[in-house]
């Protein structure tokens, strides 16, 4: 049987996909920056990771002296289901706002990858209007794209990971240099 934590509080429960996902370049604060919203994105996850490093002394039994943050992650994944050439560039890690209608999959071998804030919306629908919004300051597509085919609208995976932003260039600083979540609840 399923506790649930206090007072059964519904407020808390999130139903149904991710509302709102758009890729903004060249950064979120950027006057005139260009915003694209990818569409129906079905089946996105949002993970969030944190590996800790464990110093123990010398005595016995051990015991742990401190740990220590060695490596933090986002990443947002899914399925875009809309495909249109401002995705498959985005998808692709290229600039959305390239002229012409063809994409050259291998023509960068340099480090002059498109980043640019992603930006993902959930609003709770089931009354309260609760919000989360997670924003990643300085985000690059990643992974094979693979494009499928059957008899329903197949989506084309796409992964998102958070780049280290802690010189801020992209809005990041050194207490968030990845992003945040925000979520628009009862704050405790």
């Amino acid at each position: 049987m399923a506790i649930s934590r206090g007072s059964q509080n519904t407020s808390d429960y999130f139903i149904g996909d991710w509302d709102y996902v758009a890729f903004i370049t060249p950064k979120l604060s950027a006057i005139g920056a260009r915003t694209d919203v990818l569409g129906m994105v079905s089946e996105g996850s949002l993970e969030l990771s944190r590996e800790d490093y464990q110093h123990q002394n010398s005595t016995f039994p051990r015991r742990v002296d401190f740990t220590a943050v060695t490596q933090a992650g986002m990443t947002f994944s899914g399925n875009v289901e809309e495909m249109s050439l401002i995705n498959l560039r985005i998808a692709m890690a290229q600039d959305p706002a390239t002229a012409g209608n063809y994409i050259y999959p291998g023509t960068s071998c340099t480090d002059s990858n498109n980043y640019g804030a992603l930006k993902i919306n959930r609003i709770q629908c089931q009354g309260f209007q609760n919000q989360l919004e997670v924003v990643i300051w300085k985000a690059l597509a990643g992974g094979a794209l693979s494009f499928g085919g059957g008899d329903e609208v197949t989506g084309i995976p796409v992964e998102f990971v958070a780049q280290d932003d802690t010189p801020g260039n992209y809005d990041g600083s050194s207490a968030a240099p990845l992003g945040y979540l925000y979520h628009t609840g009862v704050t405790v």
